[in-house]
Protein backbone atom coordinates (compact mmCIF):
# COMPACT_ATOMS: atom_id res chain seq x y z
CA UNK A 1 0.00 0.00 0.00
CA UNK A 2 0.99 3.49 -0.75
CA UNK A 3 3.44 5.08 2.28
CA UNK A 4 1.89 9.06 2.59
CA UNK A 5 2.75 9.66 6.09
CA UNK A 6 5.61 12.29 5.16
CA UNK A 7 3.53 14.15 2.79
CA UNK A 8 -0.30 14.23 4.54
CA UNK A 9 1.39 15.66 7.63
CA UNK A 10 2.30 18.60 5.39
CA UNK A 11 -1.29 18.67 4.05
CA UNK A 12 -3.28 17.91 7.38
CA UNK A 13 -1.37 21.35 9.02
CA UNK A 14 -1.78 23.70 5.76
CA UNK A 15 -4.84 22.26 4.73
CA UNK A 16 -3.92 21.36 1.28
CA UNK A 17 -5.80 18.79 -0.64
CA UNK A 18 -2.34 17.31 -2.55
CA UNK A 19 -3.91 15.40 -5.16
CA UNK A 20 -6.85 13.91 -7.15
CA UNK A 21 -8.58 11.18 -4.83
CA UNK A 22 -9.37 8.09 -7.11
CA UNK A 23 -12.26 5.97 -5.44
CA UNK A 24 -14.10 3.58 -7.10
CA UNK A 25 -15.61 4.43 -10.14
CA UNK A 26 -13.20 7.84 -10.42
CA UNK A 27 -12.10 10.82 -8.38
CA UNK A 28 -14.04 13.32 -6.26
CA UNK A 29 -16.01 15.63 -8.25
CA UNK A 30 -15.08 19.13 -7.93
CA UNK A 31 -18.68 20.34 -6.55
CA UNK A 32 -17.23 21.22 -2.99
CA UNK A 33 -14.07 22.70 -3.94
CA UNK A 34 -14.79 26.23 -2.94
CA UNK A 35 -12.71 28.38 -0.01
CA UNK A 36 -15.10 29.33 2.95
CA UNK A 37 -13.28 32.60 2.99
CA UNK A 38 -12.47 34.15 -0.08
CA UNK A 39 -11.03 37.56 1.34
CA UNK A 40 -7.25 37.51 -0.15
CA UNK A 41 -6.52 40.69 1.77
CA UNK A 42 -3.59 38.95 3.67
CA UNK A 43 -1.96 38.13 0.59
CA UNK A 44 0.65 40.25 -1.81
CA UNK A 45 -1.20 40.46 -5.23
CA UNK A 46 1.58 40.35 -8.51
CA UNK A 47 0.53 40.48 -11.79
CA UNK A 48 2.52 37.94 -13.92
CA UNK A 49 4.02 39.92 -17.25
CA UNK A 50 6.25 37.57 -17.77
CA UNK A 51 3.33 34.71 -18.83
CA UNK A 52 1.41 35.47 -22.07
CA UNK A 53 -1.50 34.26 -22.09
CA UNK A 54 -3.11 32.45 -25.07
CA UNK A 55 -6.39 34.11 -24.67
CA UNK A 56 -6.97 37.25 -25.30
CA UNK A 57 -8.29 39.40 -22.19
CA UNK A 58 -6.80 37.02 -19.24
CA UNK A 59 -4.53 38.11 -16.66
CA UNK A 60 -2.27 35.85 -14.38
CA UNK A 61 -1.92 37.51 -10.81
CA UNK A 62 0.59 35.55 -7.94
CA UNK A 63 -0.88 35.88 -4.55
CA UNK A 64 1.47 35.35 -1.65
CA UNK A 65 1.85 35.59 1.96
CA UNK A 66 3.97 34.45 4.88
CA UNK A 67 3.93 34.18 8.65
CA UNK A 68 6.99 33.67 10.92
CA UNK A 69 6.51 32.71 14.50
CA UNK A 70 9.45 32.91 16.95
CA UNK A 71 7.75 31.67 19.95
CA UNK A 72 9.62 28.04 20.35
CA UNK A 73 12.71 29.79 19.56
CA UNK A 74 12.63 32.99 21.69
CA UNK A 75 11.73 30.24 24.63
CA UNK A 76 14.29 28.17 23.66
CA UNK A 77 17.32 30.87 23.83
CA UNK A 78 15.76 31.94 27.20
CA UNK A 79 15.77 28.37 28.26
CA UNK A 80 18.67 27.12 31.43
CA UNK A 81 20.41 24.27 30.00
CA UNK A 82 17.94 21.63 32.30
CA UNK A 83 15.14 22.81 30.52
CA UNK A 84 17.37 22.89 26.77
CA UNK A 85 17.78 19.01 27.16
CA UNK A 86 14.00 18.47 28.19
CA UNK A 87 12.93 20.39 25.62
CA UNK A 88 10.11 18.45 23.83
CA UNK A 89 10.53 17.94 20.51
CA UNK A 90 13.41 19.18 18.16
CA UNK A 91 15.65 22.25 19.33
CA UNK A 92 14.57 25.13 17.43
CA UNK A 93 17.62 26.97 15.42
CA UNK A 94 15.32 29.58 13.49
CA UNK A 95 11.90 31.08 13.78
CA UNK A 96 8.90 28.88 12.50
CA UNK A 97 7.44 29.70 8.77
CA UNK A 98 4.65 28.86 6.35
CA UNK A 99 4.97 30.78 2.98
CA UNK A 100 1.98 30.48 0.30
CA UNK A 101 1.99 31.11 -2.79
CA UNK A 102 -0.71 30.85 -5.66
CA UNK A 103 -1.91 31.94 -8.64
CA UNK A 104 -5.16 34.14 -9.83
CA UNK A 105 -6.49 34.88 -13.67
CA UNK A 106 -8.45 37.42 -13.74
CA UNK A 107 -10.55 37.98 -17.14
CA UNK A 108 -13.73 40.19 -18.64
CA UNK A 109 -15.16 37.43 -20.10
CA UNK A 110 -16.08 33.87 -19.53
CA UNK A 111 -15.74 35.16 -15.76
CA UNK A 112 -18.11 31.87 -14.80
CA UNK A 113 -15.08 30.07 -15.94
CA UNK A 114 -12.30 31.31 -14.87
CA UNK A 115 -14.08 32.34 -11.38
CA UNK A 116 -14.59 28.53 -11.05
CA UNK A 117 -10.89 27.76 -11.99
CA UNK A 118 -9.61 30.35 -9.37
CA UNK A 119 -12.17 29.32 -6.31
CA UNK A 120 -11.00 25.60 -7.14
CA UNK A 121 -7.83 26.63 -6.57
CA UNK A 122 -7.83 28.29 -3.45
CA UNK A 123 -9.66 25.05 -2.50
CA UNK A 124 -6.92 23.33 -3.74
CA UNK A 125 -4.03 25.35 -1.69
CA UNK A 126 -6.20 25.98 1.73
CA UNK A 127 -8.87 23.73 1.79
CA UNK A 128 -11.90 24.49 3.50
CA UNK A 129 -9.61 26.88 5.36
CA UNK A 130 -10.27 30.40 5.51
CA UNK A 131 -6.99 31.92 4.30
CA UNK A 132 -6.31 33.05 7.73
CA UNK A 133 -6.41 29.87 8.93
CA UNK A 134 -3.91 28.43 6.81
CA UNK A 135 -1.66 31.11 6.74
CA UNK A 136 -1.92 31.88 10.32
CA UNK A 137 -0.74 29.02 12.29
CA UNK A 138 0.46 29.15 15.69
CA UNK A 139 2.71 27.49 17.60
CA UNK A 140 1.28 26.07 19.67
CA UNK A 141 -0.91 24.37 16.64
CA UNK A 142 1.89 21.99 16.33
CA UNK A 143 2.98 18.79 17.79
CA UNK A 144 6.77 19.42 16.96
CA UNK A 145 8.18 22.97 18.32
CA UNK A 146 10.34 22.97 14.38
CA UNK A 147 8.01 23.75 11.25
CA UNK A 148 8.84 25.39 8.34
CA UNK A 149 6.15 24.87 5.40
CA UNK A 150 5.92 26.20 1.93
CA UNK A 151 3.18 25.81 -1.07
CA UNK A 152 3.82 27.40 -4.49
CA UNK A 153 2.75 27.51 -7.98
CA UNK A 154 3.38 27.98 -11.38
CA UNK A 155 1.64 27.17 -14.86
CA UNK A 156 2.84 23.94 -16.56
CA UNK A 157 1.06 24.42 -19.62
CA UNK A 158 -2.00 26.66 -21.09
CA UNK A 159 -3.40 26.49 -23.84
CA UNK A 160 -7.01 27.57 -25.66
CA UNK A 161 -8.62 24.43 -24.50
CA UNK A 162 -6.91 24.12 -21.38
CA UNK A 163 -4.37 24.95 -18.45
CA UNK A 164 -2.23 22.69 -16.56
CA UNK A 165 -0.42 24.22 -13.13
CA UNK A 166 1.83 22.71 -10.57
CA UNK A 167 1.96 22.77 -6.95
CA UNK A 168 4.96 22.48 -5.50
CA UNK A 169 4.67 21.76 -1.48
CA UNK A 170 7.76 21.18 1.10
CA UNK A 171 9.05 21.55 4.80
CA UNK A 172 10.97 20.29 7.34
CA UNK A 173 9.55 19.41 10.90
CA UNK A 174 12.71 17.71 12.72
CA UNK A 175 14.38 14.52 11.76
CA UNK A 176 17.06 13.21 9.14
CA UNK A 177 15.27 14.67 6.21
CA UNK A 178 12.46 17.09 5.06
CA UNK A 179 9.66 16.22 3.11
CA UNK A 180 8.32 17.84 -0.24
CA UNK A 181 5.73 16.79 -3.05
CA UNK A 182 4.37 18.28 -5.92
CA UNK A 183 0.70 18.22 -7.59
CA UNK A 184 -0.82 18.34 -11.34
CA UNK A 185 -4.01 19.91 -12.27
CA UNK A 186 -5.47 20.38 -15.12
CA UNK A 187 -8.62 22.38 -16.29
CA UNK A 188 -10.87 22.41 -18.95
CA UNK A 189 -11.50 25.79 -19.74
CA UNK A 190 -15.07 25.46 -21.79
CA UNK A 191 -16.62 24.80 -18.47
CA UNK A 192 -13.56 25.85 -15.79
CA UNK A 193 -13.88 22.07 -14.75
CA UNK A 194 -11.32 20.57 -13.09
CA UNK A 195 -10.26 17.66 -14.91
CA UNK A 196 -10.51 14.20 -12.41
CA UNK A 197 -10.35 10.21 -13.65
CA UNK A 198 -14.00 10.37 -13.39
CA UNK A 199 -14.92 13.27 -15.86
CA UNK A 200 -11.89 12.38 -18.30
CA UNK A 201 -12.13 8.24 -19.03
CA UNK A 202 -15.31 7.06 -19.59
CA UNK A 203 -16.72 4.17 -16.74
CA UNK A 204 -14.92 1.08 -16.04
CA UNK A 205 -12.22 1.72 -17.97
CA UNK A 206 -10.07 2.83 -14.84
CA UNK A 207 -8.47 -0.83 -14.61
CA UNK A 208 -7.50 -0.54 -18.67
CA UNK A 209 -5.92 3.06 -18.06
CA UNK A 210 -4.03 1.81 -15.15
CA UNK A 211 -2.23 -1.41 -17.17
CA UNK A 212 -1.72 1.41 -20.27
CA UNK A 213 0.27 3.74 -17.53
CA UNK A 214 2.20 0.94 -15.91
CA UNK A 215 3.37 -0.36 -18.88
CA UNK A 216 4.72 3.04 -19.83
CA UNK A 217 5.66 3.53 -16.15
CA UNK A 218 7.91 0.40 -16.12
CA UNK A 219 9.84 0.81 -19.42
CA UNK A 220 11.16 4.47 -17.69
CA UNK A 221 10.91 3.13 -13.97
CA UNK A 222 11.39 -0.87 -13.77
CA UNK A 223 9.56 -2.71 -11.18
CA UNK A 224 10.93 -1.63 -8.52
CA UNK A 225 7.54 0.02 -7.31
CA UNK A 226 6.39 -3.75 -6.16
CA UNK A 227 8.40 -3.70 -2.74
CA UNK A 228 6.19 -0.32 -2.10
CA UNK A 229 2.75 -1.41 -2.95
CA UNK A 230 1.46 -4.75 -3.86
CA UNK A 231 0.19 -3.40 -7.16
CA UNK A 232 0.43 -1.04 -9.39
CA UNK A 233 -1.68 2.28 -8.56
CA UNK A 234 -2.87 5.01 -11.02
CA UNK A 235 -1.03 8.07 -9.60
CA UNK A 236 -2.90 10.32 -7.74
CA UNK A 237 -2.74 13.75 -10.17
CA UNK A 238 -1.82 13.91 -13.57
CA UNK A 239 -2.47 16.74 -15.99
CA UNK A 240 -2.91 17.42 -19.68
CA UNK A 241 0.09 18.18 -21.70
CA UNK A 242 0.72 19.02 -25.36
CA UNK A 243 2.58 15.38 -25.61
CA UNK A 244 -0.37 13.33 -24.03
CA UNK A 245 -1.05 12.85 -20.12
CA UNK A 246 1.43 12.98 -17.43
CA UNK A 247 1.41 11.21 -14.57
CA UNK A 248 3.28 12.36 -11.30
CA UNK A 249 3.95 9.76 -8.18
CA UNK A 250 5.42 11.61 -5.01
CA UNK A 251 7.97 10.32 -2.74
CA UNK A 252 6.72 6.99 -0.83
CA UNK A 253 3.89 6.45 -3.64
CA UNK A 254 5.72 4.24 -5.86
CA UNK A 255 9.13 4.47 -4.67
CA UNK A 256 11.30 5.41 -1.78
CA UNK A 257 12.29 9.00 -0.88
CA UNK A 258 15.54 9.52 -2.05
CA UNK A 259 13.63 7.85 -5.58
CA UNK A 260 12.30 11.63 -5.68
CA UNK A 261 9.39 12.75 -7.91
CA UNK A 262 8.81 10.14 -10.65
CA UNK A 263 6.71 11.47 -13.62
CA UNK A 264 6.07 9.98 -16.95
CA UNK A 265 3.86 11.37 -20.10
CA UNK A 266 1.90 8.61 -21.95
CA UNK A 267 1.04 9.69 -25.22
CA UNK A 268 -2.98 10.47 -26.15
CA UNK A 269 -3.51 7.81 -28.57
CA UNK A 270 -2.83 5.14 -26.18
CA UNK A 271 -5.18 6.15 -23.42
CA UNK A 272 -7.76 7.73 -26.08
CA UNK A 273 -10.08 4.28 -26.66
CA UNK A 274 -10.63 5.12 -22.53
CA UNK A 275 -11.24 8.73 -22.90
CA UNK A 276 -14.90 10.50 -23.02
CA UNK A 277 -14.95 12.36 -26.54
CA UNK A 278 -14.91 15.66 -24.48
CA UNK A 279 -11.61 15.15 -23.92
CA UNK A 280 -9.78 13.74 -27.08
CA UNK A 281 -8.40 16.19 -29.06
CA UNK A 282 -7.76 18.82 -26.97
CA UNK A 283 -5.64 21.90 -28.16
Amino acid sequence: MKNYIPVLAFVSLLSIVSCTNIEAGGNKASSNESVQDTSLSLFHAIPVDSIVSPIAGVRVMTYSAEHIDSTFLVKFKNATGQEREDWPGFAPQDPNKIEIQFLQFESNSNQAVWKKINDTIRYLVMGHSSAAKALLYQDSDFLSSIYSQSSNMTIDEWTHDYLSIVQNDGGYMGGAHGFYGAVLNSFDLKTGERMTYKNVFREGTLEAVAKTVQAYYEKEYGTSYKSMSEKFELADCFAFEKKGITFLYNPYEMGSYADGIRELTVPYKALKDFMNPAYIGLK
